[in-house]
């Protein structure tokens, strides 16, 4: 009997000890550069057979690799979370394939094997999910925590929280040439550390905290997600090691994180929210201070400052116009006394 087959027999048998849990997703990482000729056509077949089957609720991620082409832009901005996948896995050539960990083949000839795969994978029971919660701090940082619910079957797994980007323009002159929509999607930008990495058996529920900096990254925020999911220690089989508790979340939708400050009444919202020419952005004190108002976009690039002045009206407010026609989302943060007593998400739809 092969390992997969063992695999779905044992899961089977364990689903029956367990709770229902909610279907958790499939993770499928595809590694691949810029100059490697024989990788678009089976990619975007791979993706085609993925949005067509979205029942089976995949994820796909790509990592560019360095080699043939050491300069591919993808890999130089994320080297070294690239190269440590790629030891981890021990990945070797152009396009190799892991669906939910387990190593599904190298080389454009194993297109079908991936698929089946992935067929594979659905038919699983999943013993773990996971909950993704996430706040944005207003300094271009956010604090995502995961609650992950089931079981590791008592074997050791570390949790991963991964950052991709989609709707990417980027040119290719290299032998992979630009993928058909003209765009690059999915796109392995980071991976998190947990603020804990120790690994756990997971049996029950298990909370892990990662922090993501974005200050200083050519990012588009509303073109983020984060994707996470446990991973077995230890490996299966060869290059192989099982991945469950897949989860997905959009970086574009978030809470901010609450503020305190005694001297600002906070139950005012900045009015209309969603905008299309102009908001309004209410200050209630409590008494006479200092008000600083701060615009910034997603990425905490300061885009306007509202006000910097005393205050001596106990209601007033600010108005943010934006100059551009571009749709986007903005944080403001309301200072008082020199001290953060608010943050407020604008969204803005010209």
């Amino acid at each position: 009997m092969s390992f997969m087959k063992k695999v779905v027999l044992l899961l089977s048998l364990l689903a029956v000890a367990f709770p229902a849990i909610s279907p958790a997703q499939i993770l499928v990482e595809n590694f691949r550069n810029f100059d490697c000729a024989n990788c678009k056509e089976p990619d975007e077949n791979l993706e085609r057979f993925i949005h067509d089957s979205s029942h089976f609720n995949a994820i796909l991620i790509f990592y560019h690799n360095r080699d043939p082409y050491p300069f591919d832009p993808f890999f130089e901005a994320a080297k070294d979370d690239v190269l440590a996948r790629n030891s981890f896995y021990g990945v070797a050539g152009n396009p190799t394939v892991q669906v939910s960990g387990f190593y599904a083949g190298s080389g454009a000839q194993y297109l079908t094997n991936w698929k089946n795969y992935i067929i594979q994978a659905h038919k699983q029971p999943k013993p773990a999910s996971a909950e993704i919660l996430k706040v944005y701090n207003g300094d271009s940082t956010f604090t995502i925590t995961v609650n992950y619910t089931g079981a590791s079957l008592g074997q050791l797994v570390r949790p991963y929280m991964l950052i991709a980007e989609s709707n990417i323009i980027e040119a290719n002159s290299k032998l992979y040439g630009l993928p058909s929509s003209g765009v690059w999607n999915n796109i392995f930008r980071d991976s998190l550390a947990p603020a804990s990495g120790t690994p756990f058996v997971l049996a029950g529920s298990q909370s892990v905290t990662f922090t993501l900096d974005a200050r200083g990254r050519n990012w588009k925020l509303e073109n983020l997600m984060a994707v996470t999911f446990l991973q077995s220690v230890a490996a299966a089989e060869a290059k192989s090691y099982p991945v469950s508790g897949v989860q997905v979340a959009p970086l574009g939708s978030f809470t901010l994180a609450s503020v305190e400050h005694e001297d600002l009444i906070e139950d005012r919202n900045a009015f209309p929210n969603p905008f299309t020419e102009s908001v309004a952005i209410p200050i209630a004190l409590r008494k006479p201070s200092h008000v600083t108002v701060r615009i910034a976009d997603l990425l905490g690039r300061e885009v306007a400052t509202l006000i910097d002045e005393n205050v001596a009206e106990l209601e007033s407010s600010v108005t943010f116009a934006p100059k551009s026609q571009i749709a986007a989302t903005y944080v403001a943060s309301i200072y008082i006394d020199g001290v953060l007593a608010a943050t407020q998400k604008l969204v803005y739809n010209p």
